[in-house]
């Protein structure tokens, strides 16, 4: 009965997908042209040109394929590079306070180096003029968390030479941050550098205190992007938890971060000692502790569907994957908490095919305030399969996974079905189904002010589950609702689905602006014994803002207040302070995916 209704929802899910495909898609020339024509009124464009005009007196245009269809198949002459500070002086009052203290920023912020945004360009002085390659190096720039927007545009056009210049004009963003916050039990403190001397690399250090023990535990990372401009990235990180569990990672890895790349590879070697609450077969909770060495390697090939020369050909291929974990362990929990011995050695071999195409459209007010963002676009399906060789068994698995993402008339809408199941004699277990929806609606204006709705919906099936804590789902935090925090809050089924009115402020105070938003997000757990018409629904209302800089590489972050009308376990109509997160509504970046095993959690 459990397979016809899975059958039945993947048959819906992919109708519904299908009939979405026949809507009218957003006619993005029409709006560059647009805010082209309105750029004198864009608070934005007035930054970028201020910065640029201190070397450069043109006034910045925003280019599209019409701009460089004039150009194409000419020769690059020469790439011109032009880094800015991130924060622009007003050149008619510049002895005022504001701009004295924006001028004293900028001497202390060291320049990205022009090396830098020269190894992460897809094209090369010689090179014939491909305005597709040129767009997708905007992109990965622009993708730069420290780099706060981006220009690229010809310059020396003329119909009687056959070669031009190219110039790149960049923002930069300031790239220190730091991070703090605090509770009666613990005090967390982080500072990042996220363009450490201007090279692009990545460091980090952080503490935390346990206030009533007055304990401290610390830890570090550093990243090493685009080595020897490869776009390989070197990572290694420490950190030591207040409760002494500690996690060691190294890892080397490039993924598929653009369509017109052809090669991946992925290495990591972690060592973990944690501790963890486990619960025996009378519900009895014990902290157990486990160490394991884990050891992950793998790549992928792409190749193209059709020699065309269009967007949609050139960045449609066919993808081919690998991956290799072990893992082994010094010790692991006590048999009478761990008895399917999920905590044990083990092997595990996929490898995935799979078809996908994807693609960016740049849009404003999406996740950040009048920036340019790339949202994704496109599609990826594919099909994994492999075994997986642990407690003297080997266990095979199967897998696909469909994505699907496009603007339409009504908004941007991205779809995304998960299903896989591992075999056991010629029968199905730990089997697991997951469907998605990302949702958010055009921008609505209301005099200076301007509003997105986002919708969220998930829901999670499990069939054939072991009978332990460990193999089931739960509400909790980052896996449902955020806030909710109860050990007995458990399922093999779930539904979550969330709603967020943004608004985007049109004022700021020192590059900050505070952007206030409304959400609701709702969950309910079913198992075997118990379906989704006789389980509660959970909810949290939450109000707040979002905290963003214009200038500042950091994360955006949240104040906020949530009203909790019952939380099972703890009690009734309860109130906390930021309880809801941020990210909870991020996009999928559509590279093509490692292969894994279907999404339960």
């Amino acid at each position: 009965m459990c397979q016809i209704k899975i059958k039945l929802l993947i048959i819906f899910a992919i109708f519904c997908s299908n009939q979405l495909l026949l809507s009218q898609k957003m006619d993005t020339v029409k709006w560059f042209k647009k805010l082209e024509k309105n750029k004198k009124n864009n608070r934005f464009n007035q930054y970028l040109f201020e910065n640029i005009r201190k070397k450069n007196k043109t006034k910045p245009i925003i280019q599209n394929k019409f701009v460089w269809k004039k150009v194409n198949c000419k020769i690059i002459r020469h790439i011109i590079i032009q880094i800015n500070d991130p924060f622009a002086i007003d050149s008619i009052s510049k002895n005022n306070f504001k701009n004295r203290i924006k001028d004293l920023a900028n001497t202390y912020h060291i320049k990205t180096k022009e090396k830098i945004i020269n190894n992460l360009l897809l094209f090369h002085k010689n090179d014939e003029i491909d305005s597709l390659i040129i767009n997708e190096s905007e992109r990965i720039i622009r993708n730069q968390r420290f780099i706060h927007e981006i220009e690229i545009k010809p310059i020396g056009s003329d119909a009687s030479t056959d070669s031009i210049d190219i110039a790149i004009n960049v923002v930069d963003s300031w790239s220190l941050s730091p991070s703090f916050n605090t509770s009666i039990n613990t005090s967390n403190f982080q500072l990042s550098e996220n363009n450490l001397l201007g090279f692009g690399h990545e460091i980090y250090v952080n503490m935390h205190k346990n206030n009533t023990k007055n304990e401290n535990t610390f830890g570090f990372g550093y990243t090493a992007n685009n080595i020897w401009k490869t776009f390989l990235n070197f990572k290694v990180n420490y950190q030591k938890e207040i409760d002494f569990s500690y996690e060691k990672n190294i890892s080397l890895e490039k993924n598929f971060f653009t369509s017109y790349q052809n090669w991946s590879f992925f290495s990591l070697f972690s060592q973990q000692y944690k501790k963890i609450v486990l619960y025996n077969d009378l519900q009895i909770p014990d902290l157990q502790n486990y160490k394991l060495n884990l050891f992950e390697c793998g790549g992928g090939y792409a190749f193209r569907v059709s020699n065309g020369n269009s967007e949609s050909q050139r960045t449609t291929k066919i993808y081919n994957m690998f991956r290799f974990i072990t893992k082994d362990y010094y010790f692991t929990p006590n048999f009478e908490y761990d008895k399917y011995r999920i905590f044990s050695n083990e092997n595990t071999f996929l490898a995935s095919i799979g078809i996908a195409q994807s693609r960016f459209i740049k849009n404003k007010n999406v996740f950040n305030f009048n920036i340019y963002e790339n949202i994704p676009t496109g599609y990826i399906f594919n099909l994994t399969s492999g075994f997986i060789f642990k407690n003297n068994l080997s266990t095979l698995y199967l897998g696909s996974k469909w994505t699907h993402a496009a603007f339409y008339h009504f908004g941007y809408l991205s779809a995304n079905i998960e299903i896989g199941t591992f075999f056991d004699q010629n029968q199905t277990k730990q089997s697991a189904f997951n469907a998605s929806v990302t949702y958010f609606t055009n921008l609505f204006k209301f005099g200076n002010w301007q509003i997105r709705q986002f919708v969220k919906p998930e829901i999670t099936l499990g069939f054939h589950r072991l009978d332990t804590n460990l193999d089931k789902l739960t509400l909790n935090g980052n896996f449902g609702i955020s806030g909710f925090s109860n050990a007995n809050l458990l399922g093999t089924k779930k539904i979550v689905f969330n709603f967020q009115t943004q608004m985007y402020a049109p004022w700021k105070v020192w590059g900050f602006r505070l952007n206030p938003y409304f959400n609701y997000s709702g969950g309910m757990l079913s198992n075997s014994n118990n379906s989704f018409r006789h389980s509660p629904l959970l909810s949290e209302f939450g109000i707040g803002f979002i905290v963003s800089n214009d200038f500042l590489s950091f994360d955006t972050f949240q104040i906020s207040f949530s009203f909790f009308p019952k939380i099972p376990g703890i009690g009734y109509n309860i109130l906390k302070t930021n309880a809801i997160k941020s990210n909870d509504f991020q996009l999928s970046n559509y590279e093509y995916p490692k292969p894994s095993f279907a999404h339960y959690q």
